[in-house]
């Protein structure tokens, strides 16, 4: 599972106080799964894995890990996709462009950094792609930033 992988790679890095996947929070109609939290300091972390390349489904995902992320995180919290896609920024370019809240702090992973290989994770001020990065580099300069 991907996120299994993924608990694994951040919990290797030493970017995180604490990794944890299949994160079950609430009770009854309120519960909602996590698919990877990763805490650093006072900051949570969520990453919403997903093996589809659908542009929408994946939109969709990046939109429920915000969401989440800021619902238990507050204001400082930050989320990010890890996916299949062969094109990760097309999914950030359609969420600047439809000016969603935070929409600079999001991240997607795509299939080139699942690979080891890589590839740019956001987009730069300007709207271009940002500096080919591996996954790790990647959430390093996120978690950072």
């Amino acid at each position: 599972m991907l996120e299994v992988w993924l608990a694994d790679e951040l919990t290797r890095s030493g970017l995180f106080d604490e990794v944890h996947h299949s994160v079950e929070v609430g009770q009854d109609s309120h519960q909602m799964e996590l698919d990877v939290v990763a805490i650093k300091g006072f900051r949570l972390f969520v990453f919403s894995c997903s093996v589809d390349t659908g542009k929408g489904l994946l939109k969709e995902k990046l939109f429920e890990a915000r969401n989440r992320a800021a619902r238990l995180g507050g204001e400082h919290a930050k989320a990010a996709l890890v996916c299949m896609s062969g094109n990760p920024l097309d999914i950030l370019k359609t969420v600047t462009e439809e000016h969603w809240e935070g929409h600079d702090t999001l991240r997607v992973f795509g299939a080139d950094h699942v690979a080891g290989r890589a590839a740019p994770c956001r987009r730069g001020n300007d709207g271009r792609p940002g500096s080919d990065m591996t996954l790790v580099d990647g959430i390093s300069d996120w978690v950072n930033a």
